[in-house]
């Protein structure tokens, strides 16, 4: 009886049970041969599950140069944004450079405008100190007025106005024959105003005498500053009968009591005003040097004799 090697029994693929094969025939020679071998058919899903190692090699290599890629790729754009913080730092060190420079520029031009505001500022201080003789002029000659008695003439002006009177300041020698008639009248006239005056107040050792009239007439003012030498005036008045005339000098001396100035004056001017360069009054014109080759010797009554002896400021 064969006794089947029940160990060796393969099973079929298809699941059908197969006996194996029945052992080779004794050798006749009594030796021991062993079995022949039947190589069993692998599992197809054991075949199907077994992992391919040549397939799982090509990721690993796409793997390392995508790595490699993004490592130089990183490397690329960390050295593109180290130049262009290099390129940002020195644009903006450039701009800052641009910007002190601009307010260097800036302040040295702030600096020069005040400066040339300065020099403006001062010429136009030198401008004003120089005096407006012709605006001086017409400001004044509305209150300065010829003086006519009945064979001479002289000028005065207004020093006092208000309450419909008028007081006029002129010399006493101007209107020195008045003061022998009864009624002391004179006439004033101003580019062709003509008023009746009356002679009031005389300081006759000061040359100096007060006309007033009835009629509000623009008066002058006194300085109030004291006169120096070298300061500019206009003496006005009525020279020869020349109403409105101006004539421009200087101070020329302040002397105890008189006024020299060298603005040319003539017979008529007497009682007229010598004003400085607001047109305030200075003092009143009363006489000049002549002979001997005297020239611009011009003398006035200061406005604070004026003022203290006729009691009229």
């Amino acid at each position: 009886m064969v006794v089947a090697d029940l160990s060796r029994v393969q099973p079929d693929p298809s699941g059908l049970y197969r006996p194996p094969p029945p052992p080779p025939p004794p050798d006749p020679a009594g030796a021991y041969r062993p079995p022949p071998y039947h190589p069993v058919p692998p599992d197809p899903s054991l075949l199907a599950a077994a992992p391919d190692r040549r397939r799982r090699r090509w990721p690993r290599a796409l793997l390392g140069v995508g790595l490699t890629v993004l490592v130089a790729t990183t490397a690329m754009l960390a050295v593109t944004v180290a130049r262009l913080r290099d390129r940002v730092a020195d644009e903006q060190a450039s701009a800052a450079a641009a910007a002190r420079l601009a307010d260097e520029r800036l302040a040295a031009g702030v600096a020069a405008t005040n400066g040339l505001a300065e020099r403006l500022s001062a010429l136009e201080a030198k401008v004003g100190e120089q005096p407006d003789l012709p605006k001086v002029a017409s400001a004044v000659k509305a209150s300065v007025f010829t003086i006519r008695t009945g064979r001479g003439l002289g000028s005065g002006f207004v020093l006092r106005s208000g309450g419909g009177r008028s007081t006029l300041v002129t010399n006493f020698h101007v209107v020195e024959e008045a003061l022998a008639s009864p009624t002391r009248e004179v006439m004033v006239a101003n580019e062709g105003r003509r008023l009746t005056g009356t002679v009031g107040k005389v300081v006759e050792d000061r040359d100096l005498a007060l006309v007033e009239v009835a009629a509000d007439l623009p008066a002058l003012v006194r300085a109030t500053t004291p006169p120096k030498v070298g300061d500019p005036v206009l003496a006005l008045g009525s020279p020869l009968g020349l109403a409105g005339s101006a004539s421009n000098g200087i101070v020329s001396a302040v002397r105890p009591g008189s006024l020299q100035f060298s603005a040319p004056v003539s017979p008529g001017n007497s009682g007229g005003p010598v004003v400085d360069r607001r047109g305030q009054v200075l003092g009143v014109a009363t006489s000049k040097l002549v002979g001997n080759g005297a020239e611009g010797l011009s003398f006035a009554v200061p406005v604070d004799t004026v003022c203290a002896a006729l009691e009229v400021c």
